[in-house]
């Protein structure tokens, strides 16, 4: 057993014991610094000059203290070179796309790294904070859940599961999908908290939660001060943190640190003179001008020089207040966009290239994806699909999912 193994069943018997544990490292000396597991995200490993998140996507060390920090905390996943003097072919193979897993020892790890943060599990999968499904990427890891995580295990498919608490969850009208008002592990229940108050606490998505019960508030209160207000949300007059949380900025602490445009504004959808809109139809202000000048400059085709409120076109405005599902007048090129990058659809559903399953929003989408993509769309339910390498790839143990005549 490695040493992650052995952490995880130590971070098991914990639960077990009804202990809060923040699945999270420690906060950044309080000087503007953000939480790190806020700032950085899920990282997989790190470098001298920055690392990769579990999406394979790039982050520069917001400064030195993140990246000592990490390195301290995270040898066995840290290496001191740049990236670029990295020649294990392992790691890189990952990076580009090309495996599924980085470690050469056949992907023995940390639970966390491969997984994410998991709610609550079944036979065939698990959902994550984010209520997105995912296969187990072997028997390996639903065991490893199932006798860890007992309390949050179900021995069922998802779809033998009429609990209405957490169906109720899954479908977005309740905030805590446990019966027993919420009672469980920290690190599951909240995800990830940006800051709290006395009456609960906002997540990375700006949505508002009350504490499951006064331990968790004090837990919270004791572990994580630099991001805690003795008060209730409403009490609150800083303008930071109120401007974060009608969306006009996109950082709540005060320093304001600039950043990678990719990194920071993830996916824009469309952008004007004085904001852009992302995939979820979210509303930001562009943080200075030389981001709206990179965008206009480098994406045209989605750049309107005019304020929003001047924009009387009916299918971005249609868009916006989610009364269609693309901006664009003819809307071919509408499904990479609303979608995220297809790999393979089916008749009640697609995968994107995370391996992550999506339902069709509308019979639309499903129509228009069979007829413009006939060599990725197969007309069966993803159940009935018995094809080898598609399986294996969406369980995780194959790197491609094409045979012979898909790559023709």
């Amino acid at each position: 057993m490695n040493k992650y193994s052995h952490r995880l069943v130590a971070a098991g018997a914990l639960f077990a014991a009804g202990t809060f544990a923040m699945a999270v490292p420690a906060i950044a000396d309080h000087r503007g610094d953000s939480n790190f597991s806020i700032s950085l995200g899920n990282v997989v490993f790190g470098y001298a000059d920055g690392y990769y998140d579990q999406d394979r996507r790039w982050h520069d060390w917001s400064n030195d203290d993140e990246r000592d920090w990490y390195r301290e905390n995270n040898g066995q996943t840290y290496y001191q070179m740049s990236r670029d003097q990295d020649r294990d072919n392992y790691r890189r193979d990952w990076r580009e796309g090309r495996r599924a897993d980085w470690r050469n020892g056949g992907g023995e790890g940390d639970f966390s790294l491969s997984l994410g943060n998991v709610v609550f599990g079944y036979s065939d999968g698990y959902y994550d904070n984010n209520r997105r499904w995912h296969g187990w990427s072997n028997d390996r890891e639903r065991d490893w859940y199932r006798q860890n995580r007992g309390p949050t295990y179900y021995q069922m498919g998802r779809y033998d599961d009429r609990d209405q608490y957490r169906r109720g969850w899954l479908d977005g009208r309740r905030n805590d999908w446990r019966s027993g008002g919420g009672e469980g592990d920290f690190s599951l229940s909240l995800g990830n908290v940006v800051f709290g108050y006395s009456d609960g606490y906002y997540d990375n998505n700006r949505r508002w939660h009350g504490w499951s019960n006064d331990r968790e508030r004090d837990w919270y209160r004791q572990n994580r001060g630099p991001t805690y207000y003795q008060m209730g949300r409403y009490d609150d007059r800083d303008q930071y943190r109120r401007g974060w949380l009608d969306g006009r900025r996109n950082d709540w602490r005060s320093d304001r640190r600039g950043g990678d445009f990719s990194v920071s504004l993830g996916g824009v959808v469309l952008g004007y003179y004085d904001g852009y809109y992302d995939n979820d139809r979210r509303w930001h202000s562009w943080r200075s001008n030389n981001e709206r000048n990179w965008y206009r400059q480098n994406n045209r085709d989605s750049y309107f020089h005019m304020r929003r409120n001047r924009d009387r076109d009916q299918y971005r405005r249609g868009w916006w207040q989610n009364r269609r599902a693309d901006w664009r007048v003819g809307g071919n090129n509408a499904f990479s966009i609303s979608l995220g990058n297809v790999v393979f659809g089916y008749s009640d559903g697609y995968y994107d290239n995370n391996r992550r399953w999506h339902d069709w929003r509308n019979e639309g989408e499903r129509a228009w994806y069979q007829q413009n993509h006939a060599r990725t769309y197969h007309q069966m339910r993803r159940d009935a699909d018995n094809h080898r390498n598609r399986r294996d790839w969406r369980e995780g143990r194959g790197a491609d999912w094409r045979d012979d005549n898909d790559r023709n």
